[in-house]
C-alpha cells in the first residue's frame, strides 16, 4: 500500500504540469472559432479568404513551434542539471534564432500573393487573403517568442504566470480580431481591411 503514495505523487505532478498545457490549447482554439466567426459576418468570400490566409501562416508558424520544441528539450536539460548560466545563454540564442528565422518568413508572407495565384487560386481572393497576412506578419516573431516565455515558465513551474499571460493574450487576440474587422468608433478604427466597418 505504501508503494503507491510515490505512484500517486507522479500522476499528480504530470497533471499539474498537463493542465496549463491543455489550457493554452484550448483557449487557442476557441480564439481561432472566435475570429472565424467574426469574418463570417462579413460573407462567404471574405471567410474563404481568411481560411486560406490562416492555413498559409499556420506552416510557418508550425515550423517555428518545431524549432521552440527543440530548444525546449535542450533547455530542460540545462535546468535539470543546475547549469544556468548556460540555461540562460540558450534562452537568449533561442530569442535570436527565432528573429532570424522571422526573416524569410516574412518575405514568404509578402510574396503569398504570387503563390496563390500561381496555385490557381482567384485573384480576388488571393488578394483578400495577402491583405489578412500583412495584419498577421508582426506575430510572426511575437507569438513564437510568447510560447517561447510559456514554455521556460512550464519548466520552472510558474503555473499561475502562465494562465495570466493565456488569458491576456486571448483577451488581446479578440480585441485586435474584432478591431481588424469592425473597428471601434474612434478609439479603435478598422485596419482598412476591405469589407470592415
Amino acid at each position: 500500500m505504501m508503494k503507491s503514495y510515490p505512484r500517486l505523487h507522479i500522476l499528480g505532478s504530470l497533471f499539474r504540469l498537463a493542465l496549463p498545457v491543455a489550457f493554452i490549447q484550448v483557449m487557442f482554439l476557441i480564439s481561432i472559432v472566435l475570429i472565424i466567426y467574426f469574418v463570417s459576418t462579413l460573407g462567404v468570400h471574405y471567410l474563404a479568404a481568411s481560411g486560406l490566409a490562416y492555413s498559409y501562416y499556420l506552416i510557418f508558424i508550425l515550423f517555428m513551434v518545431g524549432v521552440q520544441l527543440g530548444v525546449v528539450v535542450t533547455l530542460s536539460h540545462a535546468i535539470a542539471k543546475k547549469k544556468h548560466k548556460l540555461a540562460y545563454q540558450m534562452i537568449w540564442h533561442a530569442y535570436i534564432l527565432i528573429a532570424l528565422l522571422s526573416v524569410p518568413i516574412c518575405i514568404c508572407i509578402y510574396k503569398s500573393y504570387a503563390v496563390f495565384v500561381y496555385f490557381g487560386q482567384y485573384k480576388s481572393t488571393a488578394m483578400l487573403a495577402t491583405k489578412y497576412l500583412y495584419y498577421a506578419m508582426f506575430s510572426i516573431v511575437l507569438i513564437p517568442a510568447i510560447t517561447l516565455l510559456r514554455q521556460i515558465l512550464l519548466i520552472l513551474e510558474k503555473i499561475t504566470i502562465i494562465y495570466k499571460i493565456v488569458v491576456s493574450n486571448f483577451i488581446i487576440s479578440a480585441l485586435l480580431a474584432y478591431a481588424l474587422i469592425f473597428g471601434v468608433g474612434r478609439l479603435l478604427p478598422a485596419l482598412n481591411l476591405r469589407g470592415a466597418g
